[in-house]
């Protein structure tokens, strides 16, 4: 049995417009989610944390030393530090648009080696909180 040379352009064409239906079919679904997720305002809380931690590179040596909470606009740090660190994060935190309180539950340290190693990886010991306005 031949073939006939345009019977292969013939299923290609065919394939190509069933998969621009099936395409086309799967984004008409999708629209109303994607409209949705688009209207669905940003959280203030979040969008300050991430501010937050974007700053504190600026002012300490080891950012991931320090955890960042937020909850109604109060900011609460937590973590390890140099004593020479405390005041540039403290004023980075509070020069962060949305921050209303600063709490600091810091741990603050004369030299890095007395940092703990596991500091950076979210270690939950903490010395005395203090309050910073």
């Amino acid at each position: 049995m031949t073939k006939h040379p345009l019977s292969f352009l013939a299923g290609f064409l065919a394939g190509a417009v069933a998969l621009h239906y099936l395409v086309r079919a799967q984004a008409v679904q999708a629209t109303p989610r994607l409209r949705a997720m688009a209207r669905r305002p940003p959280d203030p809380d979040l969008q300050l944390r991430d501010r937050i931690r974007s700053r504190l590179g600026r002012a300490v040596a080891n950012p991931k030393a320090v955890q960042v909470e937020v909850h109604d606009s109060h900011v609460m740090l937590r973590g390890h530090v140099l004593k020479n660190e405390v005041d540039a994060l403290l004023g980075e935190v509070q020069r962060a648009a949305g921050s209303n309180q600063v709490h600091a539950d810091l741990r603050a340290h004369d030299q890095p080696e007395d940092i703990p190693a596991e500091a950076g990886r979210g270690d939950a010991s903490h010395g005395g909180a203090t309050t910073w306005h």
